[in-house]
């Protein structure tokens, strides 16, 4: 989120994509890097299981100083899970994502795939990089308790993570039906 002076709190969806454009997203990420540190250290130290969860995109995987910025960093958090959505896997064959991925993982940073099953995911991506995760879509989880398709989705989408090995987070529950499913 970002704190705009006269329009308030603006969600990433408004504001990200122009920073991509730019070239401002890894110093953005930088900078809310820091203010995590300086601002959750004291959580940490009370609580050292705390997960932290950061969002990264395809210019973070490659530039090698942001790489090692985030491996830094996961030495003051650690349990840092990196999220990136399924468009990013789509690069997985350059070789410079392959390297990053391995060099996040071997410091120990788990790896999320956000929202899946909303956008473009070649399946035998998945089974060649380090994920641990998969986030299904809240639109998915919203779906629970109705007749719509989404809901058959989200099963598909368990019974594979499962088969995968990965593990499974539905994003968006706010009733009992979709927390017991």
């Amino acid at each position: 989120r970002s704190r705009h002076p006269v329009e308030g709190i603006k969600s990433p969806v408004t504001f990200i994509p122009e920073a991509q454009e730019k070239g401002l997203l890894n110093q953005m990420t930088l900078n809310q890097l820091t203010l995590c540190e300086q601002e959750l250290t004291a959580i940490f130290k009370l609580n050292p299981e705390f997960i932290l969860t950061v969002n990264i995109s395809l210019c973070h995987l490659q530039s090698t100083e942001m790489v090692n910025t985030l491996i830094r960093f996961s030495k003051k958090v650690p349990h840092l899970i990196l999220e990136l959505t399924e468009d990013v896997l789509i690069d997985t064959d350059h070789r410079f994502i392959q390297d990053a991925f391995k060099q996040l993982t071997e410091a120990g940073i788990k790896i999320a795939i956000d929202d899946f099953g909303t956008g473009y995911c070649g399946l035998s991506y998945l089974s060649k990089l380090p994920v641990t995760y998969l986030k299904a879509d809240k639109s998915f989880v919203a779906s629970i308790g109705t007749d719509a398709m989404n809901a058959d989705v989200l099963k598909l989408i368990t019974q594979f993570s499962k088969r995968m090995n990965f593990i499974t987070i539905a994003e968006g529950v706010e009733t009992i039906e979709q927390a017991r499913a």
